[in-house]
């Protein structure tokens, strides 16, 4: 193992602002079987405050990674740079989960020159803080990403919007290392130029709907810009770098995992859990098919010519559906009817339909529950209650 003095190094110096805490407080280790990188890094960091860092080219035990609050480690290493019982090029990977396991303290940072290369993409954000391209990230980016692994308190859950957030920031990073302004060629992904910039543009506009979370951002937002995204890989499944086409579809399902409770102009909307259904109403002068790629709950509709009866079963087990899965009565019952509101104001047939459904309200053996949906969604469309 060897080290690097600080006033070695030929990078500029950044702002120290960007660390929010006491950089010379931590110990760092980058390790790099590259080691112009690893020493390129490691200058970077000594330089901007992290004097106790050290660098490896070569490990020959797992337990040379315990003892530090950081540890910057690259992914794929060649034979000789590895210890000799480590038989996987991922030794990163492995590194990681040996940390993560022993010292759940120490703060990972996974680095790639070529991520889009890896075939095991999706343990990347499984068993790192974060990620960054060796080959394209620059003194900023790389003191940021240390900076905000040492300040996170908490590990984040799978299932989090976080989680999910860390995702399409990993696809952004190698749509971005293969981007032509970068010197790269799209077509190392598989890719045309015109699909690999739909690609590159759509997964920035999720993750930053994703990270605002609420204001102007509508379940039709997310729909719209997953279903672009889901037709561009269709067009390219037989081309497409099998590796980052698998993670970039897992990385989409798992937004339909998760309640992505948006609110816009008091109306609530809900993803759902399919991309491949959607939700129809059934409005008696055709089917009324919603533009957007997941349901409330798949397989579920509410059918418009029923008669009320008929139509409560269906609202009562939207209802159902939708509190197991964390919704509470009122917020499900506001949102089915804000729904079936807004499709009768743009429908004749649905506005009589549910005018006919109020006036049997009185006489009908319906739930309190049903009743108290459909009274709202009366008057979310602006229709007299009976």
């Amino acid at each position: 193992m060897s080290g690097m003095n600080g006033k070695n190094a030929q990078n500029t110096k950044v702002n120290e602002s960007s660390n929010s805490v006491m950089a010379s407080d931590y110990k760092v280790l980058v390790g790099d079987d590259d080691v112009n990188n690893a020493r390129r890094i490691c200058s970077i960091l000594q330089l901007n405050g992290y004097g106790t860092t050290t660098f490896c080219s070569k490990f020959y035990s797992l337990k040379e990674l315990e003892g530090y609050d950081a540890v910057i480690l690259d992914i794929v290493w060649r034979k000789n740079a590895r210890p000799a019982h480590e038989k996987d090029d991922y030794f990163g990977l492995q590194g990681a989960r040996y940390l993560k396991h022993n010292h759940p303290k120490s703060k990972i940072i996974l680095m790639s020159k070529f991520a889009f290369d890896l075939d095991r993409l999706n343990e990347i954000n499984n068993i790192a803080d974060d990620f960054f391209s060796s080959k394209s990230a620059d003194s900023v980016k790389i003191l940021n990403t240390l900076s905000q692994a040492l300040n996170k308190s908490d590990s984040v859950d799978d299932n989090s919007r976080e989680r999910i957030v860390k995702n399409f920031e990993l696809a952004e990073s190698i749509l971005d290392e293969v981007d032509e302004r970068n010197g790269r060629k799209p077509d190392l992904l598989g890719l045309s130029s015109d699909i690999h910039a739909v690609l590159l543009q759509e997964v920035r506009v999720l993750k930053s709907i994703l990270l605002s979370g609420t204001g102007e951002s509508t379940l039709t937002d997310i729909s719209n810009h997953l279903k672009i995204l889901i037709e561009s890989l269709n067009m390219c499944s037989g081309t497409i770098t099998k590796s980052f086409s698998n993670f970039l579809t897992g990385t989409l399902n798992s937004v339909q995992e998760i309640d992505l409770k948006i609110h816009s102009c008091d109306v609530l909307y809900i993803v759902g859990k399919s991309m491949s259904d959607n939700r129809s109403i059934d409005t008696g002068g055709g089917n009324y098919i919603e533009s957007n790629s997941g349901t409330y709950i798949q397989g579920d509709y509410i059918s418009m010519n029923s008669d009320l009866v008929q139509a409560a079963s269906q609202i009562q087990d939207l209802i159902e559906q939708l509190q197991k899965r964390g919704l509470t009565t009122d917020v499900a019952q506001e949102g089915i009817a804000k729904d079936i509101a807004t499709q009768s104001q743009n429908n004749p047939t649905i506005k009589e339909k549910l005018l006919k459904w109020g006036q049997s309200l009185g006489d009908a053996t319906v739930s309190d529950v049903v009743k108290g949906t459909v009274k709202l969604a009366i008057r979310s469309a602006g229709l007299p209650l009976p």
